[in-house]
């Protein structure tokens, strides 16, 4: 999933970025991350995309099929990969990442 309303607001500055031009910002686990981080871009008017990956999917040749989410932590069952242009990366990460 990624494109416009990912948190489910009109403001937000998702775009459509070419994967020869993305760089991965932020790999995370937690949906609190991820909104943080994605409003951080967005207030600075920073283009992101966000990739979802849910780990509880089957996928063929796994044993998923069978265990269902047996062992799978629940709390990390589902990847949030945030991802900008390459020229706006040293911007984002400090957008991200700076403390206060």
């Amino acid at each position: 999933m990624h494109g416009k309303g990912d948190l489910g607001r009109d403001d937000e500055v998702t775009a459509m970025i070419f994967f020869w031009r993305r760089r991965e910002v932020l790999v995370t686990y937690s949906l609190e991350e991820r909104i943080r981080v994605c409003s951080a871009l967005a207030a600075h008017k920073i283009e992101y995309e966000v990739d979802v990956k849910d780990l509880t999917a089957p996928t063929f040749g796994s044993q998923r099929g069978r265990t269902g989410t047996f062992g799978i932590n629940m709390n990390a069952a589902i990847e949030y990969k945030i991802s900008v242009d390459k020229d706006d990366y040293d911007e984002a990460c400090y957008v991200a990442f700076k403390k206060g």
